[in-house]
């Protein structure tokens, strides 16, 4: 039973830079703890982080960087992401960058998140809840997606 509700905050939250964000707002039967936990571990498995980590290859961090990279793509198909998922994907050609929108982001999160913990479920929802990141949280205060907008 879902009785958790958060939101995924992708771009910049702080209004620093771009000042462009967007949030996706999930119920689980899992705390947020629960889920950051799982992301950060799926992060630590696959060897990507969709936040500026210097343990891992970043997707998607720096402005105007709507990108996956070659090294990334490798250790997201290596760990089972289905690169076919993409909404723009390039016919297959995995040794070039591949363009990613806010949906792709959104797949990729819940993938390292279900890679960090099969057990959390994620189901989006229309309402205005609690914040996964960002927003000057006191653990998790880091954007995600910034790379995603532009003005």
């Amino acid at each position: 039973m879902a009785k958790y509700t958060f939101n995924l905050v992708l771009g910049d939250w702080s209004d620093d830079g771009h000042g462009i964000s967007e949030e996706f707002t999930y119920s689980s039967g899992h705390n947020k703890e629960a889920v950051m936990q799982a992301y950060m571990k799926g992060c630590d498995k696959v060897g990507v982080s969709l936040h500026a980590s210097p343990k891992h290859v970043t997707i998607a961090d720096e402005y105007e960087d709507s990108t996956i990279q070659p090294e990334a793509t490798k250790l997201l198909m290596e760990a089972g992401f289905d690169m076919g998922t993409l909404s723009e994907q390039t016919e297959g050609d995995f040794d070039e960058p591949q363009y990613i929108d806010d949906g792709d982001f959104e797949k990729l999160f819940l993938f390292l998140v279900r890679v960090g913990n099969p057990k959390i479920k994620l189901t989006r929802i229309n309402i205005e809840p609690v914040r996964l990141n960002g927003f000057w949280d006191k653990k998790y205060n880091f954007q995600m997606g910034y790379g995603l907008y532009s003005r």
